[in-house]
């Protein structure tokens, strides 16, 4: 509001709510950018530079001028700070589920990725009470100075976490990668070409659950105050938000633990079914108008229908994407879907009531988490080694024979050819199926007839065919 003319309140709270949604539209181009740059120059690099650009713009904020104090530059520098915003956020959840994914055991891969997300939670927790600490100034201090407190405050924490990347090591798969050679150098390319049904199952799996966090944030409060009228106290409101928050630090990684045991769709669908059988009385609920029943329709809406699919699906993401372009993959899966289920979505909730009111791509999932895996697979789940490419019957015009598998494998066990044939991504994420390096192919030996084999196995041993020659042509020698 201090940021536009208040000629028009109402116009002003919709152009505010607009330009958050600018910084959400920005997302998918910096999930786009930073996503091709974690799959060609790490994952850890991209981190410190999303947290460097999205950190900075946000203190930033905390010291842009007012609309009074310099007119039209303020939106305009305050539409520039929500780009650039968004524009490292597009990368920053996917870069840690990416990071977490590749360096957790197979085993406890569900609970260890979901680890970041309670950070996201304990940090929403850590705004709303902040949020209703501000509230609590008079309101000329409150838009004198108190509004710039967060976003100032904020930098503490982003020196905090760029200490902590920086001390981070490269993951092992991507390690792998540059060790043979295998790093993308057409991570979009690979996506569209490879990549295009993991992005729509991973968009469609976050469209659940980051609509249905929006819908109990944005729509659920806005809904609420239309019930009761502009007397409604919006401050607390926000403790519905604070206290799923609170329950979703324990329910994210809870679910995801599930989801190891249970399998990641199993897990998912029962948040997705609770989400869809909770909406009904959640909004007769908050259609009484009472503040104690609203705050608990909005925890429970948080803390437990939309976590239930948020801890899953952390590991979900990764799994449906190859080593070589998984960053770009699991980016682009979650921004679009930000864009489509939470920009548009915040931007059409509070404009209306402010002018009413002031693993490979297409791989099909296991309910063990990642693609339908075979028993060999299954079994490298139980010991958690890894027995090289996961070879199934659709991946075996791309990758050979069972038997050049089987030669391949012996030889490294001997100790010799150590280098991966080409078109074998030989550090894929666990148990997923490996994905299809673009244009490298294994090379196809023809097939030997009956006959073959057995002139093959009568032969006598290298060593023994040269000294049979020898003595031949020792022979042919004596008798001129």
């Amino acid at each position: 509001m201090l940021f536009f003319p208040q000629n028009d309140p109402a116009m002003a709270t919709v152009a505010a709510f607009a330009t958050f949604g600018v910084g959400f539209l920005a997302r998918p181009f910096g999930g786009l950018f930073f996503g091709v740059l974690g799959d060609k120059l790490g994952r850890k690099w991209v981190l410190v530079a999303t947290i460097v650009l999205m950190g900075g713009a946000s203190t930033a904020i905390g010291l842009l001028p007012t609309y009074a104090a310099i007119g039209v530059w303020a939106p305009i520098l305050l539409v520039l700070m929500h780009l650039l915003q968004g524009f490292g956020a597009g990368a920053e959840q996917a870069g840690a589920t990416v990071l977490m994914a590749e360096y957790a055991p197979v085993k406890r891969r569900g609970f260890f990725s979901a680890l970041p997300f309670v950070g996201i939670q304990a940090g929403t927790l850590l705004a709303a009470v902040v949020f209703g600490l501000i509230t609590l100034l008079p309101e000329d201090q409150l838009l004198s100075w108190g509004w710039r407190v967060p976003f100032l405050a904020s930098f503490a924490l982003i020196l905090l976490a760029l200490f902590i990347r920086m001390r981070l090591r490269e993951t092992p798969t991507f390690i792998e990668l540059e060790k043979h050679e295998q790093v993308a150098d057409r991570p979009i390319k690979e996506i569209f070409t490879h990549g295009l049904p993991g992005v729509i199952v991973g968009v469609g799996l976050r469209m659940a659950e980051n609509g249905g966090s929006y819908m109990f944030q944005t729509l659920g409060l806005a809904f609420f105050v239309t019930v009761i009228g502009d007397n409604a106290d919006k401050s607390l409101l926000t403790w519905g938000v604070t206290l799923g928050s609170l329950i979703g630090v324990f329910s994210v990684p809870f679910t995801g633990h599930l989801s190891d045991r249970f399998g990641r769709r199993t897990v998912y669908r029962f948040g997705a079914v609770f989400m869809l059988v909770y909406t009904f009385p959640a909004w007769w609920l908050l259609s009484l108008g009472n503040y104690a029943v609203a705050i608990g329709v909005i925890a429970i809406g948080i803390g437990v229908a939309v976590n239930s699919m948020l801890g899953p699906q952390c590991a979900m993401l990764p799994e449906l994407f190859g080593n070589r372009h998984r960053y770009l993959g699991v980016a682009m899966a979650r921004e679009i879907s930000a864009v489509l289920a939470g920009g548009t979505r915040r931007l059409r909730s509070d404009g209306a009531h402010g002018a009413g009111h002031g693993v490979e791509p297409g791989d099909r999932q296991d309910t063990r988490g990642g693609a339908r895996r075979s028993g060999r697979d299954r079994r490298r789940a139980r010991t958690g080694r890894c027995q090289g490419p996961d070879i199934g019957r659709r991946d075996r015009a791309r990758h050979g024979s069972r038997r050049a598998q089987r030669r391949l494998r012996r030889d490294r066990r001997r100790g010799g050819a150590s280098q991966p044939r080409a078109g074998v991504d030989v550090s894929r994420l666990g148990d997923a199926p490996a994905a299809h390096p673009g244009g490298l192919r294994a090379p196809r030996r023809p097939a030997r007839t009956h006959a073959a084999r057995a002139s093959r196995r009568s032969r006598p041993a290298d060593g023994g065919a040269r000294r049979a020659r020898s003595r031949r042509l020792a022979r042919c020698a004596a008798c001129g």
